[in-house]
């Protein structure tokens, strides 16, 4: 197992920004370091339309962001929940990203800013992202949007979020997603897996999972609601077709594979990639690193051809 080039270089000129090693942050300096480093990452692509926006929720108005990159309507679309482990995060810190998205993969993309814990305790971040993908599914017409070819999909704590609210929709009636994208996500809250022990490199390893869930949970029996931890689920069968990134310096690899072949197992069409000589998040870099770009690319074109009901 080897770092590549690419990844070593870029996490030696910004070590001075990480906190020390052993040590835990706040809330705060955990979204504060999110901020920087999307900033210093990214330099947004201009768009042809980029439009706040707020649904309702069960706290509120949910902010969310549309980005279009076409004129023709309807647009197939990704609601896109942002990574940050239920802590971080927000629609500026994913914003370059999600205009990659509209642009490369030739859809609308509605990102949501749902609450955040500590402040905001599961189930509320779940409970909003469900009320907000709910609202665009029902809606998307008046959005410009096409609800038949409507995907759901995010990174790390987004996946985890996007993969449990595809879950919940296929209980309900009415419009149902058309794929999931799910990118390095958290899908087994027990982190009982062997990555959990090998995966000592930055980016996310058990003392960071830990901690995330400690500021995400308020019992360790959340540990066990399919909300949280997706790939409990009992019956995965007649969900969307989905994509499954996964990292190989990454704790979360193993449960994100083991959910991919769980969803394989119960019929649902799946592809499944991992990426060698990177850590979680690794899509968050600069894209001026060959990797990063090649990963963007890749996401960008599983989505367009799904979108186009060509995927698998």
């Amino acid at each position: 197992m080897t770092f590549h080039p690419d990844i070593l270089a870029y996490y030696a000129s910004v070590a001075s920004e990480f906190p020390p090693p052993g040590t835990v942050p706040t809330a705060q300096e955990s979204r504060a370091l999110h901020k920087r480093l999307a900033a210093r990452s990214w330099s947004g692509r201009a768009l042809k339309t980029v439009q706040d926006l707020a649904v309702p929720g069960p706290a509120g108005e949910i902010a969310c962001r549309l980005y279009i990159d076409r004129d023709a309507r309807p647009l197939p679309a990704l609601i896109f929940l942002h990574g940050g482990g239920w802590i971080g995060g927000d629609l500026d810190t994913h914003d370059a990203f999600c205009r990659e998205l509209a642009h490369g993969a030739d859809c609308g993309v509605i990102a949501v800013d749902y609450r955040l814990a500590p402040e905001h305790k599961f189930p509320a971040p779940y409970e909003d992202c469900l009320a907000a993908c709910t609202h665009v599914l029902d809606h998307a017409a008046e959005l410009g949007l096409d609800p038949t070819r409507i995907a759901i999909g995010g990174d790390s704590a987004g996946g985890n979020l996007s993969a449990a609210v595809v879950q919940a929709l296929h209980h309900r009636p009415g419009t149902q997603p058309c794929f999931q994208l799910l990118i390095y996500p958290f899908t087994d809250f027990r982190m009982a897996s062997h990555a959990f022990e090998e995966v000592q490199a930055p980016g996310f390893t058990v003392r960071e999972a830990a901690w995330c869930l400690d500021q995400y949970l308020s019992s360790i029996s959340e540990v066990r609601d399919v909300r949280a931890s997706p790939a409990l689920a009992e019956n995965l069968a007649g969900l969307p077709p989905a994509f499954v990134m996964t990292a190989e310096f990454d704790a979360l690899r193993d449960d994100g594979e083991a959910y991919a072949l769980a969803l394989v197992k119960a019929g649902v069409p799946v592809q499944m990639r991992r990426y060698l000589g990177v850590p979680h998040g690794f899509l968050a870099l600069p894209p001026s690193l060959g990797v990063t770009a090649a990963g963007i690319k890749d996401v960008c074109k599983v989505l367009r051809d799904a979108l186009a009901g060509n995927g698998s």
